[in-house]
Parts: structure tokens; C-alpha cells; sequence
């Protein structure tokens, strides 16, 4: 039988392992990649954040190389990543596709004190 400690260890752990996925990358909205302004969850696509077909909406993930972003968006593939800001057409296409190291920072509705 698991003790408490022992399932708070255990959801760490499953948070803080990595895998390596294809990225692309995007911004938006612009016109030259006819790109929306709004993600699927309403958010606003001049904040950062990822679309994925892979983690859940909410999802905060951590990217090699870029850092912190929430699951925001859907795509077809295993994960999108969204640029912002002046230049961001530029940087988009510059980080083109590439594998990234990816791991999960938190999962929507759960925290690694919840309780089975």
C-alpha cells in the first residue's frame, strides 16, 4: 500500500520526466501565415503558449530552450510553439523544426498533493 509520502513522490517523478518530440513553430496572428488571433480556449495568440495534439488543454510544459509554456491550442502535431511580440514571424521561421526536450511541468486539475 502507497502512504501519502510515497504517492507525492511518485507524482513528482512522473512530472519530471522528459521526452524529446518535433516541434514546429509559429506566431499569430499574421497574415503572411494566415494564422488566427484566438486559440481554441479564447486566449489571445499575442500571449505565448504551445497547441498540441498530445498534452491537454492547460498543460504547462517545459521547453528546452524556450521555457515555460501552458497547452493553449490544439495542432496536428506533437507540439506547436507559438511566438510573440515584435520580430516574431522572423524567430518562428528561424526555429523552423527541430526536437525539443519536453517535460511536464503540471497537469490541469491535478497537483501533486491530490489524493487518489
Amino acid at each position: 500500500m502507497l502512504t501519502r509520502y510515497s504517492r507525492f513522490v511518485n507524482s513528482l517523478t512522473a512530472l519530471a520526466l522528459a521526452v524529446t518530440v518535433l516541434a514546429t513553430a509559429y506566431d499569430a496572428p499574421c497574415r503572411k501565415c494566415g494564422t488566427r488571433s484566438k486559440t481554441v480556449t479564447g486566449r489571445s495568440t499575442r500571449l505565448p503558449g504551445v497547441a498540441s495534439s498530445r498534452w491537454k488543454i492547460g498543460t504547462v510544459l517545459r521547453i528546452g530552450g524556450i521555457g515555460r509554456r501552458v497547452v493553449d491550442d490544439k495542432c496536428r502535431g506533437a507540439l506547436d510553439i507559438r511566438f510573440t511580440g515584435p520580430g516574431a514571424h522572423e524567430r518562428a521561421m528561424k526555429f523552423g523544426k527541430r526536437k525539443v526536450k519536453v517535460s511536464v511541468v503540471s497537469v490541469p486539475g491535478k497537483s501533486p498533493h491530490h489524493r487518489k
